[in-house]
């Protein structure tokens, strides 16, 4: 079948809400190609290029001419709002699936025949079961199959996500004249053919060449948290045009943020927990409210915006595929710069500053979480594994999911457990894991040698993350980028020019001060560990007469404010008298309620007189007495050799007692630094089961959380325009 020109048209300028919009070269071809019975198709283009609105058009083409509804499955649905706003403006009835509770309104809705579009969160495991449930008769007969981010289907990606990986599983399920469009931002080679060999050696590759961005490139090697910082401060209100910031984490995007507005540069941070207000925050930004938009790396690829003038990294990105990704449009309608802040010295080994530890489990861990379930033969949790598997919760999961798509498989999950299947472990299984671990060591070491770059960055990112036209049918050149878009092509456009990667000394000093005028909060856990700790004979819920109070840490592990000065006390055996008053400052803007009567400490059989001095100091300072009633009577490994929640409780386990009655008046207890917040949970059960009336946690440091009470008066007033 084909389309009239004029309904293709009338559609994208409705989707647009562009009265002159017209389609790119090749776009028009490209619709029709969607719009034949039973065509593969797989789409290589960069982040906004229109892959989901082609999709789209050619579903409400195929409906109208009365064909089957459109099924998207992705293992990202951070940005999937924007997926639902384009269907229901082309008049689409479209509903979101991301747990087993929408099984009985949504997957009745699509079993019904209501939906016109279903999109599906792929990141859960039964994927494939999912599938055969909504598409079992009386379903009705898909008409276009839309797989985003194929990339991370690949064995050969860095990014292979193993639960995407069941669709394969459930590809029979689907009619011989079900169109498969599969959508990536970038491939290389490898990736290419492990593709085609999962979908049919007929599937088509299209791709859309930018080879002619008029994109700068470029890497600033600023060590510190305050370089950083004061960097953004100086160069951002210099910048044409809006931007973006990346930032590791949603804690550094919100305190980039609020250091911004304090300096008067128009910022909002946008992380993957805002759903909410994913709308608002992107119609600021397109509408040009915001100089920049502070986003966490786990909100996915770019923003198409058509005037981007500047993306800069705060944190490294996760493998030059997301990088590539998260440049969206950037250089192809107006010049621009993308920056990475960070240099190769944030990447240590088996994990990054800013990002998570390595996914992929080692063989060693993969035989510990089958010998462990051998003892569980009803099913165990991952939480339950994590007792015994020293590896970080997440690397536990993947394992699990890895597991399932072994032939045999030697897992199977039942509910929420996770059982022992028949099958043993194939050999194939571990060459596949040999191969993604090698995959993503590659890919860590790629993303170090690009921030040690001098020059020659785009030559490498495109040989790195496959961003060349490679085989199959190009799309057009680089002007042809997203549908509606205007003429202007980035080879008319010249580049910028670079920009600075110095740091004024006097801003970085601005920036120290900013950074030590927040805390960390340390919330009480309420519940033991999974299993319980079996040498203090605890488990279930903790009752909350011996909780911990709400704590305070002075600082993020690691930061420029008052974590230099942590981070040197560790090194030299002595906390300095700077951070004795700044505790004390904080202690009286904290003001707990009981106020604590005296003070103590953690105590610690590998450094035993660091905490304790620096605890009495305090307690002199707050005109208090210091009582050192807690031992610790076993030597156990340092807790930050535990990979896991669990295994940090099962660490503290027994190793902590009392020397005497402790008095019974409220009391700080202090320590160096928390993290997983269990060696402060234990120490707060002794004392309050000894009668202590109140136990408020005090940390130098935190590995986690948020900083509190941030300045909110800027310097100057605050600038609402972008410049």
């Amino acid at each position: 079948m084909a389309i009239s020109e004029e309904a293709g048209l009338a559609l994208l300028r409705l989707a647009t809400d562009n009265p002159s919009a017209t389609f790119r070269r090749s776009q028009e071809e490209l619709l029709q190609r969607l719009f034949r019975s039973g065509v593969r198709v797989l789409l290589v283009g960069p982040a906004g290029w229109g892959k989901t609105l082609l999709a789209l058009l050619a579903t409400r083409l195929i409906r109208r001419a009365g064909g089957g509804p459109t099924l998207i499955v992705t293992p990202e649905v951070t940005n999937a709002h924007r997926d639902v706003a384009l269907a229901e403006r082309l008049g689409l009835d479209i509903s979101l699936w991301t747990s087993e509770n929408d099984w009985h309104t949504v997957g009745a809705s699509w079993r019904g025949g209501k939906l016109d579009v279903l999109l599906i969160n792929a990141v859960r495991s039964g994927l494939a079961d999912l599938l055969a449930r909504l598409l079992a008769p009386p379903a009705p007969s898909v008409g276009l199959l839309l797989l985003e981010h194929a990339h991370t289907l690949s064995t050969a990606s860095p990014s292979f996500e193993p639960t995407y990986r069941h669709i394969q599983q459930a590809l029979h399920l689907f009619g011989t004249g079900t169109r498969i469009v599969l959508t990536a931002p970038a491939l290389k080679e490898a990736q290419e053919s492990e593709l085609r060999a999962l979908f049919g050696p007929d599937l088509v590759t299209l791709r859309a060449p930018v080879a002619q961005r008029a994109l700068l490139l470029q890497t600033a090697p600023l060590k510190s948290q305050a370089e950083r910082y004061a960097w953004l401060a100086e160069h951002l209100p210099q910048l044409e045009g809006p931007g973006i910031v990346y930032t590791g984490t949603k804690r550094d995007a919100q305190q980039v943020t609020e250091w911004l507005n304090f300096r008067g540069i128009a910022a909002e941070s946008y992380t993957a927990t805002q759903a909410a207000q994913r709308t608002r925050l992107e119609a600021n930004f397109l509408r040009g409210r915001v100089k920049a938009l502070v986003v966490s790396l786990a909100c996915g690829g770019g923003m198409p915006h058509p005037d981007l003038r500047f993306i800069i990294h705060y944190d490294p990105p996760p493998t030059l595929t997301d990088y590539y990704r998260q440049l969206g449009l950037a250089g192809i309608y107006a010049p621009a710069r993308a920056l990475v802040m960070a240099g190769a010295e944030r990447i240590h080994g088996d994990e990054t500053e800013g990002r998570p530890p390595a996914l992929v489990p080692t063989a060693r861990e993969v035989q510990q979480i089958l010998t462990v379930m051998q003892t569980y033969p009803q099913g165990v949790t991952p939480l339950r594994l994590a007792a015994t598997v020293n590896a970080p919760l997440s690397r536990i999961r993947y394992a699990l999911h890895l597991l399932t798509l072994a032939s045999p498989a030697p897992v199977k999950k039942v509910g929420g457990r996770w059982r022992l299947t028949q099958a043993p472990l194939p050999t194939s299984f571990l060459i596949r894991l040999d191969r993604l671990r090698t995959v993503e060591q590659e890919s860590l070491d790629q993303v170090r040698r690009y921030l040690e770059l001098a020059e020659g960055h785009w030559d490498f990112l495109a040989a790195a993350a496959g961003v060349d036209e490679g085989a199959g049918a190009a799309l057009d050149p680089a002007q042809e980028d997203t549908a509606g878009g205007d003429d202007r092509a980035a080879d008319s456009l010249a580049l910028p020019a670079p920009l600075s990667t110095d740091a004024d000394s006097e801003l970085i000093a601005d920036a120290r001060s900013f950074l030590r005028r927040g805390s960390i909060l340390i919330e009480p856990r309420k519940q033991w560990p999974p299993g319980g700790l079996p040498r203090y004979r605890v488990r279930g819920r903790l009752p909350q007469t011996l909780w911990a109070r709400q704590g305070k840490a002075l600082c993020v592990h690691g930061d420029s404010g008052w974590g230099e000065l942590v981070a040197e006390g560790k090194r030299t055996g002595r906390f300095s008298d700077e951070l004795v008053e700044a505790c004390v400052r904080l202690y009286h803007a904290w003001h707990p309620v009981p106020a604590p009567q005296w003070v103590t400490c953690i105590p610690s059989l590998r450094h035993p007189h660091l905490v304790p001095d620096f605890a009495a100091r305090l307690a002199r300072a707050l005109n208090l007495p210091f009582r050192p009633v807690l031992v610790q009577t076993v030597a156990r490994p340092p807790q930050q050799t535990m990979a896991n929640s669990t295994r940090h409780a099962l660490n503290v386990d027994g190793t902590l007692r009392l020397t005497e009655r402790p008095p019974q008046g409220p009391v700080l207890l202090v320590d160096d630094i928390v993290d997983s917040r269990w060696t402060f949970t234990i120490a707060a059960w002794l004392l309050r089961q000894a009668g202590v009336a109140a136990v408020f946690p005090l940390a130098l440091a935190s590995h986690y959380g948020m900083p509190v009470e941030m300045p909110i008066a800027p310097p100057q007033a605050a600038a609402g325009e972008s410049s």
